[in-house]
C-alpha cells in the first residue's frame, strides 16, 4: 500500500486534482498548497486496486523535494495524470473524479 498525491498536468503546470494552486515539486509549498495536496491524496494497494508492480515501482520512486520538506507529505509520491491517464510500471492508470484511480483495461 502506498499513499500518492494525484496531480493533473496541463502545459507543464501541475495542480492537485482537487485543487487549483499550481505545484512545483522541486520548490517550496505553502500551507494552502499542502491542504489542496492532502485533499488529493489516495492510497493504492495491490492486488485488489492496482497491480503489484505499480505499488512496488511507486514505493521505490524518490519523494520529490517539495514533499520531503513537508511533515504531512514526506512519505507520499506524486502520480501525474495527463488527460486523465498516466503510465506506471507498464500499466495505464486512469483518474476520474467520480471513480478515482483505476487500471485501464486493455481493449
Amino acid at each position: 500500500m502506498i499513499k500518492v498525491v494525484l496531480l493533473h498536468a496541463d502545459h507543464a503546470v501541475l495542480t492537485p486534482v482537487r485543487g487549483t494552486i499550481p505545484v512545483d515539486l522541486n520548490g517550496e509549498i505553502d500551507v494552502d498548497s499542502v491542504l489542496e495536496l492532502e485533499d488529493s491524496v489516495t492510497m493504492l494497494s495491490a492486488p485488489d486496486g492496482v497491480p503489484d508492480e505499480v505499488v512496488e515501482f511507486l514505493g521505490t520512486a524518490p519523494v520529490p523535494p517539495a514533499f520531503a520538506r513537508s511533515p504531512w507529505l514526506r512519505r507520499h509520491r506524486p502520480l501525474v495524470f495527463v488527460d486523465g491517464r498516466c503510465t506506471v510500471a507498464g500499466h495505464t492508470l486512469r483518474y476520474e473524479r467520480d471513480y478515482g484511480v483505476y487500471v485501464e483495461d486493455d481493449e
